[in-house]
């Protein structure tokens, strides 16, 4: 397993938002995971390693924003963390 872990913004502010859902799907559109931010903006999730998927995060008021992220696995047993930081604008 593969972590994937990362902040949001506000793409004005600079402020870390709560409360953003960030999804995760496989590149055929199929709903993997989803989770929402932290008081801190903050969010964290184990996913399948060596695969691609896209993440789209969301709050009302705010655009959509979406990319395609590649998930390594780890390496002898480790698992493999990526961060990914995002802003949202109006």
């Amino acid at each position: 397993m593969s972590i994937m872990t990362g902040l949001v913004r506000d793409g004005f502010e600079g402020k870390p938002m709560e409360g953003d859902e960030v999804t995760f799907t496989t590149e055929g559109g199929e709903k993997v995971a989803s989770i929402t931010t932290n008081e801190s903006g903050e969010y964290h999730m184990t996913l399948k390693g060596g695969a691609s998927y896209m993440v789209k995060v969301t709050k009302e008021g705010f655009k959509t924003t979406e990319e395609k992220i590649n998930l390594p696995m780890g390496k002898g047993g480790d698992s493999y963390t990526l961060e990914k930081k995002f802003l949202l604008n109006k």
